[in-house]
């Protein structure tokens, strides 16, 4: 059995990154994906809930102050999100959008959905319940191991 599971855990991985690429490569073919991975991590995560501290900002994509620092200045340059000094408490950096990050968070959404939705459509609907249930189990099984607290 150990053999077994270990063989599907492979192909599993393999099948992830393959679909991975592919989605990547999608995105690049038709001009859609314009940001690098991060930058656009960054967008959607600021896009989400606004502001976003610097610091919690750090914590949830697990980078070091310098390197979200970095990051952030990046898509800052390209006007979508901008620097601000929270009111409460001076010391802190709040990370927002800007009207046009705005629109490019919703245009982002918009793409990955099309995206998710041609990957989908090869499954019928229980396939697709199936799925969501194990996505549902692996999420909890890593929330509660790696952070149970939240």
């Amino acid at each position: 059995m150990v053999n077994c599971r270990d063989e599907l855990f492979e192909e599993m991985f393999a099948n992830m990154s393959r679909m991975k690429r592919l989605m990547a490569s999608c995105l690049r073919s038709e001009g859609k994906e314009q940001l690098p991975p991060s930058q656009t991590e960054v967008l959607l995560l600021v896009g989400q809930e606004q502001p976003v501290p610097l610091k919690q900002l750090a914590e949830r994509m697990r980078l070091t102050p310098g390197a979200i620092s970095q990051l952030v200045e990046g898509v800052e340059r390209l006007g979508l999100i901008k620097r601000e000094l929270s009111q409460q408490d001076r010391r802190v950096v709040n990370i927002t959008c800007t009207n046009s990050g705005k629109r490019k968070v919703a245009a982002v959404r918009h793409m990955h959905r099309e995206l998710m939705l041609d990957i989908v459509e090869a499954l019928d609907n229980t396939e697709l319940e199936a799925m969501v249930r194990m996505q549902q189990k692996m999420v909890a099984h890593m929330q509660a191991k790696y952070h149970p607290k939240n």
